[in-house]
């Protein structure tokens, strides 16, 4: 009997996993990180993932200047949206024509609204 009623568990945990991500609201998700960008900042790539009962944002995001940098980090830190925002690396692009952006940086947060 526990092995059912761990199989009966695990399979109402998927559903509701997958309830939760199909009901997301992306659009609200998005108009909260633009809340957060600052001039001189734009994003270069986005991998939401929805797991263990929470929205997991994985940002790739590139800077034109030092200071860009510093005021997308504070606001990602001060925003009601996002939090646990870890940053995973920062780097200098390389050399590539064209390229404005003085930093790019990755960095790992989880985004709640209740």
């Amino acid at each position: 009997m526990p092995v059912r009623n761990a199989k009966l568990k695990d399979r109402v945990a998927f559903l509701n996993g997958f309830l939760n991500e199909s009901s997301f609201d992306w659009t609200r998700m998005f108009m909260d990180l633009e809340k957060t960008l600052p001039a001189g900042v734009h994003v270069l790539s986005i991998q939401p993932k929805f797991e263990k009962g929470h929205m997991s944002v994985h940002l790739t995001v590139g800077a034109v200047s030092d200071e860009a940098k510093v005021k997308f980090l504070r606001a990602m830190e001060n925003s009601p949206a996002f939090n646990n925002v870890t940053l995973i690396n920062v780097r200098r692009p390389s050399g590539v024509q064209g390229e404005t952006d003085q930093a790019v940086m990755e960095l790992n947060a989880i985004y709640s609204r209740t």
